[in-house]
């Protein structure tokens, strides 16, 4: 019985009802279904080059006039288009029998998929003239997974689009594996509290791309004044153009506009996003122009004339490359590393299903992430270069990453930022982080005198040297020697359990240790 399939059961009924009812069933024998013919090319939506080897599958339904809307799907038909991007399919037939005299064949595209490209949505093909389908390139794997759909066809009717499409949806991880992943994860966002990238700020504080990926500028903060730094981007050498900025500028993020001006605009707050259409535009703060390309066209006539400034909407400022991905998917895989404590950051690059290089990344992620909080999503003209903010323990500094001999150097000399180094944490974030650790200085602390109930402090030397301090019952000062701190990490003091007078809790400070 689990071979029976619906056309078989189609067949029997128009059979029985034929055999059973005769001339009164209005049964009317069919002795071939032709299945009209299809023809088209598939091209690039952005360029209209040819798009060579997609894979398109067509659908034929019948149709058994407008009383009966209900369609019969007689079989799908696979084909690949050709080097100019051109397919075509010639008529079939079929014999079968059917219960209705007026019978319409339809055909339909309903999948259509190539390396590279978003799917194309299902179309219906015209009673006459070429189809023409139109790709749109793909973002990553992802964005190709998302436009791209199923389809009902059996595995021997369409086995080229079925395997392209399972390529997309791996298998999910193991139940174990997913969890392993998950609790690395916990531990690496509760150790990242301590490291560089979260206690120090500088000396590059912004990064911006151009829209058309040929420029690069980035902000520098010091004491004796901001400044912005523009340089060709890619693998253009040359010294970067500065411009000073003053103190009053020090709330105010760099971004590009769509005409190709470096800008500083003031984001808006939540409150006003919530009030505003326009994220961008609702702080009423009209963004200042630093810098031009050569390439921006004169304002027409009308605008300049407008005293009104232009509000500044989501589509005006972009300092990513997503244009620039060239089908490619990007993840970014943090493991622990043994060295640091902290977590170790590699740029996985794929493309079409298939992994085409790693790339470790050096130090922690600092700075402001992009527009989608990743990266490699600012990528230059040359579509190999990508920029990112990034920290090797010398202060968070311009990296260009070469995607693909995977070398990275750092653009700017601007020196070091500036670390805090003191940090309160709550004590079950410190747990998080490092139980193991956690654990053994509390046990040390305790076989000391020291009120378990206590809050206490850890004082980190300069050579990773650790020494816990806490009270007793009576409020007598304890130190105790403990292990040398595991992590690297600017902090010299890290205050655990502080947290009574802003906890909300109601509960009465605990006295703080002395000041370093």
């Amino acid at each position: 019985m689990s071979e029976f399939r619906p056309r078989a059961r189609r067949k029997l009924v128009s059979m029985g009802c034929l055999a059973l009812l005769g001339p009164l069933s209005g049964c009317v024998p069919l002795p071939v279904r032709v299945t009209p013919p299809v023809s088209g090319k598939v091209q690039d939506a952005r360029t209209g080059q040819p798009v060579a080897g997609a894979v398109v599958v067509v659908r034929f339904d019948a149709r058994y006039d407008d009383l009966l809307p209900d369609r019969d799907v007689i079989g799908h038909r696979e084909l690949h288009s050709a080097g100019d991007g051109s397919f075509a399919l010639g008529r079939s037939a079929e014999a079968g029998l059917a219960v209705w005299p007026l019978v319409q064949i339809e055909a339909r595209v309903v999948g259509v998929i190539a390396d590279g490209y978003r799917c194309a949505t299902p179309r219906v093909v015209p009673s006459e003239g070429p189809l023409r389908l139109e790709l749109t390139p793909a973002q990553d794997d992802d964005d190709r997974r998302d436009s791209c759909r199923p389809l009902g066809a059996r595995a021997a009717e369409a086995p080229l689009y079925l395997a392209a499409w399972q390529a997309l949806h791996p298998r999910e991880n193991s139940r174990q594996q997913r969890e392993q992943e998950r609790d690395l994860e916990r531990l690496l966002v509760a150790r990242s509290v301590f490291g560089f990238g979260e206690n120090c700020r500088g000396p590059v504080v912004d990064l911006a791309l151009s829209p058309d990926g040929r420029h690069v500028a980035w902000r520098v903060a010091s004491a004796a004044g901001d400044r912005v730094e523009v340089r060709a981007a890619g693998g253009a050498a040359g010294a970067p153009s500065a411009l000073a900025l003053s103190q009053e500028h020090s709330p105010r993020r760099l971004a590009w506009t769509a005409r190709g001006e470096l800008v500083l605009w003031e984001p808006a707050s939540e409150l006003e996003r919530s009030l505003s259409l326009s994220p961008l535009s609702a702080s009423g703060s009209e963004p200042e122009v630093l810098w031009r390309t050569s390439r921006v066209s004169p304002m027409p006539a009308s605008a300049a004339r407008d005293p009104r400034p232009r509000p500044l909407e989501p589509s005006d400022l972009r300092d990513e490359g997503d244009g620039r991905w060239l089908g490619r998917s990007f993840r970014i895989a943090r493991s622990l590393d043994p060295d640091t404590g902290l977590a170790r950051e590699s740029l996985r690059i794929r493309s079409g299903g298939v992994a085409l290089r790693s790339i470790d990344l050096p130090g922690e992620a600092c700075g402001p992430r992009g527009e989608y909080g990743l990266p490699q999503l600012r990528i230059a003209a040359d579509t190999r270069t990508a920029y990112d903010l990034r920290d090797a323990g010398d202060g968070c500094g311009v990296v260009a990453i070469d995607l693909e001999t995977a070398a990275w150097q750092r653009l700017d000399r601007s020196g070091a930022g500036t670390c805090a180094t003191v940090r309160q944490v709550p004590a079950s974030h410190l747990q998080t982080a490092m139980r193991g650790y956690a654990v053994e200085v509390e046990e040390k602390l305790v076989a000391a005198g020291s009120d378990p109930m206590a809050a206490f402090s850890l004082r980190i030397g300069s050579d990773g040297s650790t020494e816990a301090i806490s009270r007793n019952y009576t409020g007598e000062v304890i130190r105790t020697p403990v292990s040398r701190f595991p992590l690297r990490t600017p902090l010299r003091r890290i205050e655990v359990g502080v947290i009574g007078a802003s906890s909300g809790t109601g509960s009465a400070p605990v006295p703080r240790m002395e000041p370093l």
